[in-house]
C-alpha cells in the first residue's frame, strides 16, 4: 500500500487514505520507517483517523509532540524542541494573543514567525 522513499539521509513514508497522498517525515533510520509505515497502514486498516484533531489547546499539542520528540530523538535534538517550543509560544503571547488552539495558527500566523 505505502511506501518508504529515502531523500538525503532521511526517510519519507507515502501512503494513501480518503483518496489522497500523504507524506510524513520518517526520520533517518530505515527500521523506525518500516515500523511507522506498519503502524500507518494499520490505521488505515482498521479505519482509524490519520489526522490530529484540530481543535486542541496549544500547550496540549505542544506536551503530546514535546513527549514523542524525548521518545523518538537524542536529549539535544528534543532540547532544540524544546526551546523552540517556547521561542513561538513567546511570539504567539506578543503578537498573537488570542491564538489558543492548533486549529487558529494560520499560514500567515506561520510566515509572521519566520519573520520574528
Amino acid at each position: 500500500m505505502g511506501q518508504i522513499r529515502k531523500i538525503n539521509d532521511v526517510y519519507y513514508i507515502e501512503f494513501h487514505a480518503r483518496g489522497l497522498l500523504y507524506s510524513q517525515v520518517a526520520g533517518s533510520n530505515l527500521e523506525l520507517a518500516q515500523k511507522l509505515l506498519l503502524q500507518v497502514e494499520e490505521k488505515i486498516a482498521s479505519g482509524e483517523a490519520l489526522t490530529i484533531s484540530r481543535h486542541i489547546d496549544l500547550p496540549d499539542f505542544f506536551e503530546r509532540f514535546q513527549s514523542e520528540a524525548r521518545a523518538q530523538y537524542s536529549s539535544k535534538t528534543a532540547q532544540r524542541f524544546t526551546s523552540t517550543i517556547k521561542h513561538f509560544r513567546n511570539f504567539l503571547i506578543e503578537v498573537f494573543p488570542q491564538v489558543h488552539q492548533l486549529a487558529q495558527l494560520t499560514p500567515a500566523i506561520i510566515e509572521s514567525y519566520k519573520a520574528y
